[in-house]
């Protein structure tokens, strides 16, 4: 019966759960940020090689095709570059003419630009990434993450 009484070395069971819950919430939160990171950089890639492959078909065209050739080349590698194992999913909605200054800062990039001025090619694409774990945490089941990349001549 004395045994029972002692309470003596029941914090370190306390600690000890305390350390295991803790350490699951941080696997489970380095999982999620670590699919995050990956899918962005899946899309970063994808939406580079869109945005250098519609630049390079600026010199090819004419002011009245050029942003039909440009879309064309911009979307022409969609299923070469995969993101979270589909295909890139860039459309001619994403991709912008932009003119002036490389440097400037955010270049002028838009539907204000005129086909014989462009000197450059923005892709701008969201993606819809899933979260595992954070659904456990606060309801979470995806988050979006939006990626760009501008490519001059």
């Amino acid at each position: 019966m004395k045994l029972l009484r002692n309470n003596r070395g029941i914090a370190i069971v306390y600690v000890t759960l305390f350390l295991m819950v803790l350490g699951i919430l941080f696997f489970a939160l380095g999982v999620d940020i670590g699919w995050m990171v990956y899918v962005k950089a899946q899309g970063q890639k994808a939406t580079d090689a869109s945005a250098l492959s519609g630049a390079c078909a600026i010199p090819n065209a004419n002011s009245t095709n050029t942003q039909t050739k440009v879309n064309e080349m911009a979307t022409a590698f969609n299923s070469k570059n995969a993101v979270m194992n589909a295909a890139a999913g860039i459309t001619s909605t994403n991709v912008e003419l932009c003119d002036g200054n490389a440097n400037a800062n955010p270049p002028n990039c838009g539907a204000g630009v005129s086909a014989d001025k462009a000197a450059g090619v923005k892709v701008t694409r969201t993606y819809n990434a899933p979260l595992f774990f954070t659904r456990f945490i606060n309801g979470a089941t995806s988050t979006n993450l939006t990626v760009s990349s501008t490519a001059w001549l």
